[in-house]
C-alpha cells in the first residue's frame, strides 16, 4: 500500500537530503564536543590533583554531568539543578526524623523482598545446564511479557489506567517507503558522480 504521492515523495526527498546534511554536521560536532569535554576534564583533573599511580591527570574520574551543571550556573546563568536537588534532598532528610519508623521499615522490607526475588530469578537461570543463550533469551522475553500482563491485570483490578500501546503500523509502512526513496536518492547521487 503506497502512502506517498509523487509530490510528497519529492518534498520528503528534499527534507531527507537536508536532514542527512544536518546529521553529518551533528556527527562532526559531537566528535569535536567529545574532544573538548576530554580537554576540560583533563584540565579539571590537573587542577584538582586527581591523578593515577604514574602521576598523570585522571580525567576519567571527572563527572561530566556535574561539570555541565557548573558551566550552566557560572557561564550561562542557569540554575544549578544538582544544587537544587541537593537542597531538596536535605529537606527530605530532615523529614525522616518525623516519619513513622514502621513506614520506613515496611519500605525497606519490600525492597529486600524485591532484591531476593531478583536473586531467585538469577539463581534459577544459573541452575540451567542444557539451555543455550538464545533459548534463555527467548525464555526471558516470554517471562517479561508474562510479567507485563500480570502487572496490567493487577493495575486493572486496582483501577489504574493502563497505557494503550501505540499502533505504529502505518508509520512503519511509511518508513519502508522512505527507505526505498533514500536508496533511490543514493543511487541517483552515485550516477551523478560518475
Amino acid at each position: 500500500m503506497a502512502y506517498l504521492s509523487k509530490e510528497v515523495k519529492v518534498e520528503a526527498g528534499e527534507l531527507l537530503e537536508k536532514l542527512f546534511a544536518f546529521n553529518k554536521e551533528k556527527v562532526e560536532l559531537e566528535l569535536l564536543k567529545k574532544e573538548r569535554e576530554e580537554n576540560l576534564k583533563r584540565e579539571i583533573a590537573e587542577i584538582c590533583n586527581i591523578r593515577d599511580k604514574e602521576g598523570q591527570a585522571l580525567s576519567s574520574k571527572i563527572k561530566m554531568p556535574l561539570v555541565v551543571n557548573l558551566i550552566n550556573e557560572l557561564y550561562l546563568e542557569k540554575p544549578n539543578k544538582k544544587e537544587e536537588e541537593y537542597e531538596l534532598m536535605e529537606t527530605y532528610k530532615t523529614a525522616f526524623s518525623s516519619i513513622n519508623q514502621d513506614v520506613i521499615n515496611a519500605y525497606l522490607a519490600i525492597n529486600d523482598s524485591l532484591s531476593e526475588n531478583a536473586m531467585n530469578v538469577k539463581e534459577a537461570i544459573k541452575d540451567t545446564t542444557l539451555l543455550s543463550k538464545e533459548i534463555l533469551d527467548a525464555i526471558l522475553m516470554v517471562s517479561k511479557e508474562q510479567y507485563k500482563e500480570l502487572v496490567e491485570i493487577q493495575n486493572e483490578a486496582l483501577g489504574i489506567e493502563a497505557k494503550v500501546p501505540k499502533d505504529d503500523s502505518q508509520t512503519l509502512d511509511i518508513v519502508k517507503e522512505l527507505k526505498a526513496l533514500i536508496a533511490t536518492l543514493q543511487q541517483e547521487a552515485k550516477e551523478d558522480e560518475e
